[in-house]
């Protein structure tokens, strides 16, 4: 998901309206043409009178006039959030993770890897390799709490399991999805949480 906002771009020595889309790790400018920069590429980054500068690559320079968001974005470039952030997941949380082949990007934080019935976890992360992966997720979201959340980590632009899949699979009357996050390269997280008010025929 990630910030949008309508900006100001300065592009071949004009000044054009634009789209910016800040996700995680990569800016994207769409004007004329898209510019895409990614945070590992810029050298310096800086705010004046609501313009945000970038100076990255060899020799390239972007300017967006955000006005009051310029500062917000500057910080969110300068120190972008973790996978850990991303994801919410905090000291003291009752973690389950199935499916995964690693669990490095926990950091180190416990997490159990199986459950059984009357177990309740406050965030639980099923990695949907396939479809029968994806087909757990009725069965894992009964570990949730009443206030916790099931992130789904699903290859990225996959044919097998797009989005829409996920979505049909996951979205019930009593359960929505909130939240979407870059996992990594090649994966997506969709987080789905209960409905405040169960959708009634």
């Amino acid at each position: 998901m990630g910030r949008e906002a309508e900006v100001l771009v300065k592009l071949d020595g004009h000044t054009v309206p634009a789209v910016a889309h800040l996700e995680s790790d990569v800016l994207h400018v769409r004007a004329d043409r898209r510019v895409s920069v990614r945070f590992s590429e810029i050298k310096r980054c800086s705010e004046q009178d609501g313009w945000l500068t970038l100076e990255y690559g060899a020799h390239h320079r972007l300017d967006l006039h955000l006005g009051l968001a310029a500062e917000r974005w500057q910080q969110a470039i300068e120190r972008p959030p973790s996978l850990v952030d991303k994801l919410g997941l905090k000291s003291g949380m009752a973690v389950l993770a199935v499916g995964f082949e690693s669990l490095e990007f926990l950091g180190g934080m416990p997490c159990a890897t199986g459950w059984s019935h009357g177990d309740a976890f406050d965030l639980v992360l099923l990695h949907c390799s396939d479809t029968d992966a994806l087909a757990q997720a009725g069965k894992v979201r009964g570990a949730v709490t009443t206030r916790g959340g099931l992130w789904t980590i699903y290859p990225r632009g996959s044919e097998a399991i797009p989005e829409s899949l996920v979505r049909s699979v996951c979205v019930t009357d009593c359960w929505v999805d909130v939240k979407t996050c870059r996992f990594d390269e090649t994966r997506t997280a969709l987080k789905f949480v209960r409905r405040l008010v169960p959708v009634l025929d």
